[in-house]
């Protein structure tokens, strides 16, 4: 591009490269953002749900709430899915936690975009 006199000469072609480059940063942001395995819920995610099930299942049974559920580590989705069945499913009073909760505590998901060296 050249310059004059702090004007772009042809400012019709700065529009179209401009508009060039930010559609291809949008599409690589969403891109990033969605590259994630559908199957991979985020450890927040993961403790949203989980605790939402857990006071769901303590105001059904008139108790009064004693924890959080913490998630640690990103997990995948079928064990989120376990772990609220089995919170929702408990009889009352809930006494203890399901023992697929305790297991998110030390489950991780695989990371996809990591590959294995091959050994030598």
């Amino acid at each position: 591009m050249y310059q004059m006199g702090g004007y772009y000469r042809n400012k019709g072609l700065f529009a179209r490269r401009f508009s060039i480059w930010a559609q291809a940063i949008v599409f690589c942001a969403l891109y990033l953002q969605c590259s994630q395995s559908d199957n991979v819920i985020r450890a927040w995610d993961a403790q949203v749900r989980v605790n939402a099930a857990y006071f769901a299942k303590i105001e059904q049974c008139n108790q009064p709430a004693g924890l959080l559920l913490l998630v640690p580590n990103d997990v995948q989705e079928p064990d989120v899915r376990l772990c609220e069945g089995e919170i929702l499913a408990a009889a009352c009073p809930i006494a203890s936690i399901p023992p697929s909760c305790f297991l998110l505590f030390f489950k991780s998901a695989p990371n996809p975009d990591v590959d294995k060296k091959p050994k030598l």
